[in-house]
């Protein structure tokens, strides 16, 4: 798994080889300095749907809509680079209203 910024302005990406093939999941941007803990959410929400099963690709693409989200979700906390708001979907305080409300999605290729 890499991360990349594939030349469009308000995109990202990254890049998931499963041992045969490679993808690559690209998507919107989201615009938040709440960022500590990503990496380690990321991580364990693949590792998450690896262990129900999911083939690499559906779990990558499934842990990326999650991390969209509580980025989506997210409000300043502290100081420095604050935490997603990984509790979104159950705790509705007015810190924890998304940016913009839209669904997350996820476009992916296989190569």
């Amino acid at each position: 798994m890499d991360g990349f910024k594939p030349g469009m302005k308000g995109k990202m990406g990254d890049v998931a080889h499963d041992g045969v093939s490679f993808t690559i999941f690209t998507g919107d941007q989201i615009p938040t300095t709440n960022t500590h803990g990503t990496g380690c959410t990321l991580s364990s929400e693949i590792d998450s749907g690896l262990s129900r099963g999911r083939p690499i690709p559906n779990a990558v693409a499934e842990a990326k809509v999650y991390l969209a989200d509580t980025l989506s979700h997210s409000f300043p906390l502290g100081e420095g680079h604050p935490p997603a708001n990984h509790i979104f979907g159950w705790w509705t305080g007015d810190g924890a209203k998304g940016t913009d409300g839209a669904a997350r999605s996820v476009n992916r290729e296989s190569t």
